[in-house]
């Protein structure tokens, strides 16, 4: 048997930044194949980048998530997260 190619499920980034006073880490761009979710690979992905940030001994792991992804975010609350309200500015170069 041989593979002509592969199938990309699921992807994110973790982004580590240091600090004089804390390290921090940010989920960024959290990404599951629509025909592949509720499968558990969002959970299984997200808690190899929880694991990974304990290693680096990150103090803090941010992420933001669009209301309108309800099941994402009912997972981030499920792994510990909590939702806080602030004040999130952008600023664009585009």
């Amino acid at each position: 048997m041989h593979f002509v190619g592969c199938l990309l499920i699921a992807c994110a980034c973790l982004c580590v930044a240091h600090s004089p006073e804390f390290t921090l880490g940010f989920v960024e761009s959290v990404t599951v194949l629509s025909t592949q979710r509720g499968k558990g690979y969002g959970r299984m992905l997200m808690e190899h980048l929880i694991a990974e940030a304990r290693r680096l001994r990150v103090d803090r792991l941010h992420l933001t998530s669009n209301p309108k992804r309800v099941a994402a975010n009912v997972l981030y609350q499920k792994l510990g997260f909590v939702r806080y309200d602030t004040n999130c500015y952008q600023l664009e170069f585009l």
